[in-house]
């Protein structure tokens, strides 16, 4: 075969993937979804969570209250709970309630409390369990 038509063939297959991928990649993810974390075993919508739930600033930070992202999922006597705080590696700190009302859920998903040692600061949040 000419090598012309071989490389041409190679070209039309790679194009194809690669619109395939594209269009499979349209069709699977349905852009009103965007980024979630898992809250008491219920699934938040960060966009939604910060549209709906007014920002606050704590030092130079600035998102949602803890306090209001549980309050959020509906948890009654949220005082009497502790929380086990979850990165998507796997990483995971226990706080209190105190703490936790204290604290910032950021846009990039990163969780502050200023009343803590930043080793207690999760990066990439996942979930928060409710631990009664």
């Amino acid at each position: 075969m000419n090598r012309k038509v071989v490389f041409f063939l190679i070209a039309v297959v790679l194009l194809s993937l690669g619109i395939g991928s594209r269009i499979y990649l349209y069709v699977s993810h349905s852009p009103n979804e965007g980024e979630t974390i898992l809250v008491a075993d219920e699934k938040l919508f960060l966009d939604r969570l910060f549209k709906t739930v007014e920002s606050e600033t704590v030092e130079e930070y600035r998102g949602v209250p803890l306090e209001a992202v549980i309050k959020q999922v509906g948890i009654k006597a949220p005082g009497q709970h502790t929380y086990v705080l979850s990165a998507a590696d796997g990483y995971q700190k226990t706080v209190t309630w105190e703490d936790l009302r204290q604290g910032l859920l950021l846009r990039e998903k990163r969780v502050v409390l200023p009343s803590l040692p930043k080793q207690y600061w999760i990066k990439n949040l996942a979930k928060i369990e409710v631990i009664k």
